[in-house]
């Protein structure tokens, strides 16, 4: 089964990794070389069960990964992945350098946030709604949407660790609360 990721350990180990690039001014380069891992990472299965089974030695991990990445990626990179081995939480490479570009992003002043819709929002919804959000945040956003029906209407807007839920699931699950509470008083 799988490993749960920890967010606060993945923020820890891209938090890490951002600062050894930040103080070599090498943040643009391990960017390109951890995006370029993380999508290895994703598309080859082969790697990841190696990586990922518990009964290969961490040794015997580490050296296959000198073998194929010592000279491929910058050593912070290359570090990256034999800490995350000799820890035994290889399942972490692909959140961690995923969260190593978003704080790159953050430190160009580019935050992200996703809105949740029940429809998909027309093209010509989506400037005036991005405007309404920078205002909201104070920031630049770059946004993603999705589409969750079951939200049956309105929005939702995550945004870091900070969800504004404006759906109408959402007011209905209030409205539900407040004529439970109002029942309980008439008893």
């Amino acid at each position: 089964m799988p490993e749960k990721i920890d967010r606060s350990v993945t923020q820890a180990y891209a938090h890490a990794l951002f600062n050894v690039a930040l103080k070599q001014q090498a943040i643009e380069p391990i960017a390109r070389q951890a995006q370029e891992l993380a999508q290895l990472y994703q598309q080859n299965a082969r790697l990841r069960f190696f990586l990922e089974v518990p009964t290969i030695a961490s040794s015997d991990k580490q050296a296959v990964l000198a073998k194929l990445f010592r000279d491929a990626y910058a050593q912070p990179i290359f570090n990256l992945l034999l800490l995350l081995t000799a820890k035994g939480r290889v399942s972490y490479v692909e959140p961690v350098l995923l969260e190593y570009h978003k704080l790159l992003q953050e430190h160009k002043g580019i935050y992200s946030g996703v809105v949740i819709t029940a429809i998909t929002l027309a093209e010509d919804q989506k400037p005036p709604l991005h405007k309404a959000l920078e205002k909201f945040t104070g920031i630049p956003l770059r946004l993603s949407y999705r589409v969750e029906p079951q939200i049956l209407g309105g929005i939702i807007f995550q945004h870091q660790d900070e969800v504004v839920d404006a759906s109408v699931q959402e007011e209905l699950k209030r409205l539900e609360t407040k004529l439970q509470e109002v029942s309980l008083f008439e008893e």
